[in-house]
């Protein structure tokens, strides 16, 4: 599931959120961005309802950049050397009292 992206499900298989995906099977994701979307930093993570937050909170999730068309930013900003920082608080606890219920 991603934040951020304007994506439908019905186009982009990558962000539909009743994809079930479990321990040991593979799924391809894929996310198409259309070419007018505005570029920018996006996340996703896993969206098994009922546990979420675990997932996410777990540390499973990530970044998605979306890039500027070419000459669409003045030129000091295109020539910057791109860092890119994701910071996400992975919360032990809140998985330990979960006793491993969800996202099994």
């Amino acid at each position: 599931h991603t934040h951020g992206l304007h994506v439908s499900p019905e186009y982009s298989v990558g962000d539909d959120v009743f994809v079930h995906v479990m321990p040991g099977e593979e799924h391809t994701y894929r996310i198409d961005v259309p070419t007018f979307h505005m570029g920018g930093t996006h996340w996703y993570h896993p969206h098994s309802h009922h546990s979420a937050a675990v997932q996410a909170g777990g540390g499973s999730c990530g970044v998605i950049i979306v890039e500027d068309p070419r000459g669409a930013l003045p030129k000091e900003f295109e020539d910057m050397e791109e860092k890119v920082v994701m910071i996400s608080l992975i919360d032990g606890s809140l998985i330990s009292r979960t006793n491993g219920v969800f996202g099994q």
